[in-house]
């Protein structure tokens, strides 16, 4: 079993400790000015009372700002019925300053474990932690694709082990559309860009899974066109260059027809499962996670029930992106969800309700 180190969030993000204390700050300014025309006892008295808010909330309450994407972690026994584990793998901040955290990649590389995720600001950037036993992680400093494509948004969506070395493959926002490329790499550190995979239909296309099948390679990813927003697959001799492009069928569930981040694992010799993100098309809150089973990898048969549902501390309005890792009665998921309370969440909610998108997570 996985040893149960937990961590625990003990401050508030960086970027919420500065925000409200300049909103502290200046509230005590505004009312020792308005009490310019009251008395002393006034001006000190409601002077101090947004600084002793702060200092309440920073060391009591923790209660953030602003909405967050955090990456979290469940554990499974047969990778069907999953409990959440306690705390925060990765959190927001950090080395990178990241307002949010999310789309995890993990692997065991030598005798620990490393995961990539989409770190940094609104021009995210693809950066990596590392852990002895998968659930405290610690982020390593530098730059992890080494050229060429700083200038673009990227999130890492799969990792696969090759001869030799490593394929990271990863989404890329540019001139208007996603595409998924690859890089390599001989240590998981320094990587490599090899530009982006030809063969994928075209349009937008992002959140590429990539399995070594046989001889060969298959791709699952997500076309996020407006018209069609769908999950397709294609096969490959080299991991780079794909063909026989086919759509999956079999896994959408009525209501819920937005769907994102395939995952597929070998469950045995005759069968594959998929776990996949999925949300109503007019909004994000109450995404989800759900399955689906398939002995060809095209024709998907969905199975009942969720295997994560929003309801968390972390996790309240939704769960997506899932990264699993399967093993003989002992399975986790690392996903990212969103939001925890926050000052500002009725204006978060809406933002992401009715027609309004959930832009981070396209």
């Amino acid at each position: 079993m996985w040893q149960e180190h937990l961590r625990f969030g003990n401050t508030l993000p960086r970027r919420d400790r500065k925000y409200i204390g300049c909103l502290c700050l200046a509230g005590g300014a505004i009312c020792a000015v308005v009490g310019l025309w009251s008395s002393v006892e006034w001006i000190c008295g409601c002077g101090l009372l947004p600084v002793i808010a702060y200092w309440i909330n920073d060391r009591c309450w923790k209660i953030p700002f602003f909405s967050y994407d955090r990456i979290l972690s469940a554990h499974s026994a047969d990778g069907l019925k999953w409990t959440r584990e306690p705390g925060i793998r990765v959190d927001v901040g950090g080395l990178f300053a990241s307002v949010q955290v999310y789309s995890p990649v993990v692997a065991k590389m030598n005798s620990q474990w490393r995961m990539y995720y989409r770190a940094g600001s609104n021009n995210s950037s693809i950066a990596s932690a590392v852990s002895d036993d998968g659930v405290n992680w610690s982020e390593e400093t530098g730059g992890h694709l080494s050229s060429g494509d700083d200038k673009y948004r990227k999130e890492p969506s799969c990792i696969l082990a090759v001869v030799g070395g490593w394929h990271l493959y990863y989404s890329v926002y540019a001139k208007g559309k996603w595409a998924i490329w690859r890089a390599r790499s001989a240590d998981g550190l320094i990587w490599i860009p090899e530009g982006e995979c030809p063969g994928l239909g075209g349009g937008s296309v992002k959140d590429g899974c990539v399995l070594a099948d046989g001889e060969q390679s298959r791709i699952y990813f997500r076309r996020c066109d407006e018209a069609d927003m769908a999950l397709f697959t294609a096969v490959s001799a080299d991991g780079l260059v794909w063909h026989d492009l086919s759509r999956c069928s079999g896994y959408v569930a009525g209501g819920f027809a937005k769907v994102a981040f395939p995952r597929v694992v070998r469950c045995d010799d005759r069968m594959w499962r998929m776990y996949f993100s999925e949300s109503r098309v007019e909004s994000c809150i109450g995404t989800r996670i759900a399955s689906a089973i398939s002995t060809d990898g095209v024709r998907w048969q969905r199975e009942a029930g969720i295997r994560l549902s929003p309801g968390g501390r972390y996790d309240s309005y939704g769960v997506f992106c899932p990264d699993i890792i399967a093993g003989q009665g002992d399975w986790r998921m690392y996903y990212a969800g969103f939001w925890e309370k926050h000052w500002l969440l009725p204006w978060t909610l809406y933002q992401h309700r009715g027609l309004r998108r959930c832009n981070t997570r396209e």
